[in-house]
């Protein structure tokens, strides 16, 4: 299914007024709509801010020669070490609770 383009309606700002002088429109032809719609258009996709790409997509995957795997099996190990010391802490908690 086709994308439909959204129909953008004419804001008349200053900057568009100056743009329309700069580009010599005519009085007339900034009265009638079809035409006006159609230099809004124009002046629209002209001056369109580009968005900003969120940190996630920029984010780029190490390749695997660069990863230190003695590296990563110590942090793993140092992980499991306080998952471990919490849950023992936990179960500490709850003997005295009871």
């Amino acid at each position: 299914m086709a994308r439909r383009k959204r129909e953008i309606q004419v804001q008349n700002t200053p900057e568009f007024q100056a743009w329309l002088r700069s580009k010599k429109v005519s009085r007339r032809e900034r009265k009638d709509p079809e035409a006006l719609r159609a230099h809004y258009q124009e002046y629209h996709n002209l001056n369109r801010q580009t968005r900003k790409r969120s940190p996630l997509l920029n984010f780029k995957m190490p390749s695997l020669g660069s990863i230190d795997l003695d590296q990563l099996g110590n942090g793993i190990r140092t992980a499991q070490d306080i998952f471990g010391a919490l849950q023992n802490l936990r179960g500490m908690w709850d003997i005295t609770k009871k």
